[in-house]
């Protein structure tokens, strides 16, 4: 989703403590707000913290196919629909984060949110969210992952949209409000909203399955059958997309929402690559290297779309040659993009920040791979430019610094459902939303 992109400031909690204009509880608060914020996106019965005591405080609960529940998952940025193209995507690079810097994730909160409910007090400075022994990120991404599991119940059954993007846009309210509206004004009064079953794509579903092949490693020491579960419908993952590959059928319900992917490859590695690492069977290693040739230096930057990166940095680690000449020809080129105020200017310069934290990601990737101690100036440029270290003194995270985004294109966050966008503010509860805004490019 778009809303992934907020992801690059959790592991900013690695940085080495020589900050400039930044402390380290800065840091530390921006990734417990852009962690949480995944929380304000959850569908279904939730909890969602944002909405949780608006209304009936939950929304789409009929999303299914017949008697198979679709439940659950994320809504797609500050909209109602769930978007296969950026709900997997989001996922896997989430969990890849964790997986490469684990120590810079922290547990501040239990998945149900109770301390804050209990309290009343959804702040950072208040700190009244309860541990549970799990760090919060892992507590945000099982939410999605318990909705992928239901996306691909076996080898040849894959969902990969629920809702009706044309629908969702019609109406500025919450999602609690809106689920009750028809189908047409992008509610389900009348039973599930549209579905796209099975589509003729191996991308999505290889990001589908390559995000449950890790969660079944990274969270097997919290509970070793969720584990085996996540891994099981990985390996179904695998067995969809080995048999359609080609991102033909890989667009949205309607409307110019997402289109499909680039190319069906990069992702398909990255399954093999985590099935390889969940598994041990050489069979996933060697099929994944065999497509060596077919991950390149695609001249953009990272994103759905784009996800060489990801595949050349999965090849690299496999000890694959060209994924390492791929990986290191795409950090030169996003090196040599940083602007005069530190941050990586790459990308497109509509909702330039998208681009500048993914870039930093991938440097962050490369780093992790080479076992280098020192931060790359680049990386760090851009994670301190988007919390609000550059000349207009402007924090790109809704609710972090003295001066952040009061507009967001998020309905819930401003828990009101008059229908008018212009006329909206953020309450206080909601006020530390974490949400990331597209910035705005800067020479």
């Amino acid at each position: 989703m778009r809303s992934l992109q907020k992801s690059i400031i959790v592991f900013v909690l690695l940085l080495p403590l020589f900050m400039s204009g930044q402390t380290n509880n800065d840091y530390k608060k921006a990734g417990w707000m852009t962690t949480r914020m995944y929380g304000g996106n959850r569908s279904g019965q939730g909890p969602n913290w944002l909405t949780m005591n608006h209304g009936r405080g939950y929304d789409f609960v009929k999303d299914a196919d017949g008697s198979h529940s679709l439940t659950g998952g994320w809504h797609d940025c500050g909209d109602h629909v769930k978007f296969g193209q950026t709900q997997f995507y989001s996922g896997y690079m989430l969990l890849l984060g964790y997986s490469a810097f684990p120590e810079g994730y922290d547990d501040y909160y239990s998945s149900d949110y109770k301390g804050y409910a209990a309290a009343k007090d959804f702040s950072w400075e208040g700190g009244k969210g309860i541990p549970n022994g799990i760090p919060d990120i892992l507590d945000e991404v099982k939410y999605a992952t318990d909705y992928y599991i239901r996306c691909i119940p076996d080898g040849t059954t894959f969902y990969s949209q629920v809702g009706n993007g044309n629908y969702d846009h019609k109406n500025w309210v919450t999602s609690v409000n809106m689920a009750t509206l028809s189908i047409e004004q992008g509610g389900e009064s009348s039973g599930s909203r549209a579905i796209k079953k099975n589509p003729n794509d191996a991308s999505m579903v290889s990001f589908c399955g390559a995000t449950l092949a890790l969660m079944s490693r990274t969270y097997r020491h919290f509970d070793a059958a969720y584990a085996d579960k996540c891994l099981q419908h990985a390996k179904y993952a695998y067995t969809y997309a080995k048999a359609h590959q080609t991102n033909s059928g890989g667009g949205t319900i309607e409307g110019a929402f997402y289109g499909a992917d680039k190319k069906w490859q990069d992702n398909y590695v990255c399954l093999l690559a985590e099935l390889y690492w969940a598994t041990k069977d050489e069979a996933f290693k060697t099929e994944a290297i065999g497509l060596t040739t077919s991950i390149k230096n695609h001249n953009w930057v990272l994103d759905y779309e784009n996800s060489d990166d990801l595949a050349a940095y999965a090849l690299a680690k496999l000890g694959d040659a060209n994924g390492l000449t791929v990986l290191n020809s795409l950090c030169t080129a996003y090196k040599s993009k940083v602007n005069a105020n530190g941050c990586l200017q790459v990308g497109s310069t509509w909702g330039v920040l998208r681009y500048s934290a993914s870039a930093a990601f991938v440097l962050a990737l490369q780093q992790d791979l080479n076992n280098e101690t020192t931060v790359a100036t680049a990386l760090k440029g851009t994670v301190d430019y988007i919390m609000g270290y550059n000349p207009a003194n402007q924090s790109f995270i809704v609710g972090f610094g003295s001066k952040s985004p009061k507009k967001p294109h998020h309905r819930n966050v401003f828990l009101s459902d008059a229908n008018n966008s212009a006329s909206v503010s953020i309450p206080a509860r909601n006020a530390q939303h974490g949400y990331m805004v597209g910035g705005f490019a800067q020479s």
